[in-house]
């Protein structure tokens, strides 16, 4: 490589919506382009805004049809698809995002000969409560996939320990950067001071099983006993939505309970928020609760991967058992009755985001492993 060409870098991501994809957008927009000249390589999906606000800023942009499910024929489709790209672009480096340009993008890195690969998972898909012979095949699988990869990224120290401990990469080809945030965009307003407003507890992200949406609707009924003012929110879509509504007609509360659908201004969605909450199975490092804690709005997020290591218990949020909609429960009910807490908790959730996920360290980390990276291929 010369000495005077910036690094090419391709970014492969199917989900144009979700934490994966604002972590690829948010990097493609802050990172230093006089070293680094980044692509992104994506789903074609019709009006993606993704797309649309990455070629707004200047970010070159391909796109393929990539099937969210296993699809051999579709699959083979978007892998010759992608390697063309590869073949004609050049690039120094690929870096795949989320399981299937995982998949796709790690076999077509090295069919194409690309010098160096990097994968970073956001979250396994085989820790989100498969049966024991398709995780042990999805292990296997990433393990295979693990040697075709220059260095895996975790976006949490215990996922980090997880590929280490599944023998998915030897340590020395694993990198741990947390996700972060822009704190200066996600920066705390004046709070609301109308006493007849009904606090709102919120949910972002996709309504899918590994978000387990049913855990917050339990909750939510138990909440209501005590609280009968308070507003569910559900921010996302997902073939779990019609499921869970007809959820909350059975349980009840229905009338407490707001579907919004997926949503582009996710930032002033969660400023309208008290209480952030997650319910999932399994996290990366979870976007959601890192933008809701710059906001200074309380986190509250099950006790795995991600969550566990963003939120120190009763310090910087609240942590709970996996699917224990009681403890849930018993942590959201009291949020809700002591304003105080609520404030303490918000403003210790915003100074732990900005100094440990502030963007601008965080680019720092990424430019440096490419680089890093590269001159070692």
């Amino acid at each position: 490589m010369s000495e005077s060409r910036r690094l090419r870098v391709l970014e492969f991501i199917r989900p144009t919506t979700g934490g994966a994809a604002r972590h690829v957008e948010l990097l493609s927009r802050l990172i230093d382009r006089d070293r680094f000249e980044v692509h992104v390589a994506t789903n074609d999906e019709p009006d993606a805004a993704f797309v649309r606000r990455l070629r707004d800023d200047g970010v070159h942009v391909e796109t393929l049809q990539i099937r969210r499910s296993f699809h051999l024929f579709d699959d083979l489709r978007a892998l010759r698809r992608i390697l063309r790209v590869l073949r004609t672009g050049d690039y120094d480096l690929v870096h795949c995002h989320a399981a299937k340009a995982g998949l796709i993008g790690r076999l077509a890195a090295r069919i194409a000969r690309v010098p160096a690969v990097l994968y970073t998972p956001h979250g396994f898909y085989f820790n989100y409560g498969l049966s024991w012979w398709k995780r042990r095949t999805h292990i296997r699988l990433e393990r295979a996939l693990g040697r075709l990869t220059s260095r895996i990224v975790a976006t949490a120290p215990r996922e980090g320990a997880q590929i280490v401990e599944l023998d998915l990469a030897t340590p020395e080809r694993v990198s741990i950067i947390p996700n972060a945030v822009d704190t200066e965009a996600f920066r705390p307003e004046a709070a609301a001071t109308d006493a007849a407003r009904p606090l709102v507890v919120g949910m972002v992200g996709r309504l899918s099983p590994p978000k387990d949406p049913f855990t917050f609707l339990e909750a939510a009924r138990l909440v209501l006993q005590d609280h009968p003012n308070t507003r569910f929110v559900f921010v996302g879509d997902g073939e779990l939505q019609r499921p869970a509504e007809r959820m909350a007609e059975r349980l009840g509360i229905v009338d407490s309970v707001d579907f919004l659908g997926y949503r582009e201004d996710i930032r002033d969605v969660i400023a309208g928020f008290d209480l952030n909450v997650l319910a999932s199975l399994w996290e990366g490092l979870p976007y959601a609760l890192v933008e809701g804690m710059a906001l200074g709005k309380v986190a509250i997020g099950p006790d795995v991967s991600g969550c566990a290591d963003l939120i120190e218990d009763g310090a910087t949020g609240f942590l709970f058992p996996v699917r224990d909609h009681e403890t849930l429960a018993r942590y959201i009910g009291r949020l809700l009755a002591d304003a105080t807490l609520r404030e303490r908790i918000g403003r210790a959730g915003r100074a732990f985001v900005e100094e440990r996920h502030g963007s601008t360290r965080w680019i720092r980390r990424i430019e440096g492993l490419y680089g890093t990276v590269a001159e070692q291929r």
